[in-house]
């Protein structure tokens, strides 16, 4: 049996579409279990409406986040896998069949798939990830460089989540962490079928980057050796990290887990640590609390790239 867990707060708009895409699954062997996380609008009026007997719903006295909650309700589940699903998120109707069958036949511990990804009306935006189009084993190196897995598509056995899981402290960037953890003890494997829609929400955590940039100081203590050890990954690392900053009109300062991140890293040559395209509307903070020293014999450089980046002297080059 699958149990599939999903935490919930405030969206009594959006839950129930969730929670039909689950229980009208193709794959009959499941139980639903919501947990809500201390909701004060009409979650628990609606929950009330649904009769499938597969269906559960918890109530946590406070709010305590999503990655606890998920944590409850691995803890109540019953069934010998767990699948994660958003509130406001629809599977596709043979979203467990599919990855299920390809678990099995990979011989897999935890597997991911495709998303397609749309605006609060609807509107497409695009697909995640873009870079995966066939079948692979997911390692700790990839998923460093590259976040290709995203929360509501894992599924996996049930000791998995037990032994890895989600970390109540990231207040962002919960599915990277998670996932990366997995892949240093499991076998990790993508299927690129895209099996889930997702919808940004206004109010979506993805709508704060200031909290995805106190998220990468602590994927960064957590993998800082091997981040530093592989310049193509310190390369992603970084301009991801950049992609949060640039979208941060007052950055946070920063933290013991950021420290670290102005250790000389190996950066490589005429390489620019933003995204192509990406337009930077902070006027210091990337320049002087973003980049790490730079190793000697290296000097910055104004960005090249189109448009030009606003905070002037983005690149290293020698």
């Amino acid at each position: 049996m699958v149990s599939v867990i999903i935490p919930t707060y405030n969206r009594a708009r959006t839950i129930l579409p969730a929670i039909d895409s689950v229980l009208q699954q193709t794959y009959k062997d499941l139980e639903l279990l919501v947990i809500d996380d201390g909701s004060t609008d009409d979650t628990l009026q609606i929950m009330k409406t649904i009769k499938d007997p597969r269906f559960h719903y918890f109530r946590l006295e406070k709010n305590v986040g999503s990655c606890a909650a998920r944590n409850k309700g691995v803890e109540l589940a019953h069934g010998d896998y767990i699948a994660y699903q958003d509130s406001d998120d629809k599977w596709h109707l043979d979203k467990l069949e599919k990855q299920m069958a390809f678990l099995l036949r990979t011989q897999s511990d935890i597997v991911a798939c495709g998303v397609i990804v749309h605006d609060e009306k609807g509107n497409f935006l695009h697909n995640f990830p873009n870079n995966y189009n066939e079948e692979r084993v997911v390692t700790y190196t990839d998923l460093l460089r590259y976040n290709s897995c995203s929360t509501q598509t894992f599924l996996g056995k049930k000791s998995c989540f037990e032994n890895v899981p989600s970390d109540p402290t990231m207040p962002r960037l919960t599915d990277w962490d998670q996932m990366l953890r997995f892949t240093q003890r499991y076998k990790v494997s993508f299927e690129p079928a895209l099996l889930v829609d997702s919808f940004v929400q206004k109010d979506s955590i993805t709508k704060h980057p200031e909290r995805g940039v106190i998220a990468m100081d602590k994927l960064f203590e957590k993998h800082h050796d091997a981040i530093v050890s592989h310049p193509k990954i310190a390369e992603s690392f970084f301009r991801k990290k950049a992609t949060f900053v640039c979208q941060t009109e007052t950055p946070p300062r920063s933290s013991r887990h950021s420290e670290r991140m102005h250790h000389p890293l190996p950066i490589q040559q005429n390489t620019c640590l933003r995204e192509q395209g990406s337009i930077c509307h902070s006027s210091t903070t990337v320049t002087e609390g973003f980049l790490p020293p730079l190793p000697k014999g290296w000097r910055r450089r104004r960005c090249q790239g189109t448009p030009p980046c606003q905070s002037g002297s983005l690149c290293t080059r020698r």
